[in-house]
């Protein structure tokens, strides 16, 4: 563990754009460099103010199965121009409201994603992290919640003011393990989960 001694100095702070949901941000700053010993960095940053999200496995342990949604994702067929794969995989997930804590946030996304509810004893936060420090302060909590049976998803969850396209399904281990590691429809569509916060949320359940 290495301990850095070191002083940071801020000439400009200010918000930069207006959109919706985020908050762009520039500023100017000076840190001091632990190896040279006075030499100052002085740099700028743009960074995103966002707030901070939950995501999290619903797991059945007694039908071996685990609830995991698909929601269309923009962004992901901005880029690929492929509605198939915008259609990705995903664990409940969503935004933490101000005065709300992680584990609320858990419980009512639960709920308004799947119609499944799940109860705070038998949920458990398992890590936090940041989602990509370089450039956004968005921090994820990383949950999991055992039901004793599975109940058939609601297939219009997901909240109509907010644009959400989802679609819940139980799926096997083994169909996880193989959504992991990728697998090919008949179709010659591939089915991969490729959402960070979602591997993360499996892998400690122990998938891998």
């Amino acid at each position: 563990m290495i301990h850095i001694k070191t002083e940071v100095e801020v000439s400009k702070d200010e918000r930069i754009a207006g959109p919706n949901y985020l908050r762009v941000r520039e500023s100017k700053f000076s840190v001091t460099k632990p190896k040279v010993d006075g030499v100052i960095a002085e740099t700028a940053r743009e960074f995103v103010i966002s707030r901070s999200a939950v995501a999290g496995i619903v797991h059945c342990p007694s039908e071996s199965k685990i609830l995991m949604l698909r929601q269309f994702r923009y962004p992901v067929y901005h880029e690929t121009k492929d509605a198939h794969l915008s259609w990705i995989y995903e664990t409940v997930a969503g935004l933490i409201d101000d005065g709300d804590t992680a584990m609320d946030t858990f419980v009512r996304e639960v709920k308004e994603e799947t119609g499944i509810e799940v109860l705070e004893k038998d949920s458990l936060m398992h890590t936090s992290y940041y989602v990509s420090p370089g450039f956004v302060n968005e921090k994820h909590f990383i949950f999991s919640a055992d039901v004793l049976e599975c109940k058939e998803p609601d297939m219009d969850a997901g909240l109509d003011s907010e644009g959400e396209a989802i679609a819940a399904q139980w799926l096997t281990y083994k169909e996880i393990n193989d959504l992991i590691k990728g697998v090919t429809d008949d179709q010659g569509n591939l089915h991969k989960i490729v959402d960070g916060k979602t591997l993360m949320a499996l892998m400690y359940l122990g998938f891998d």
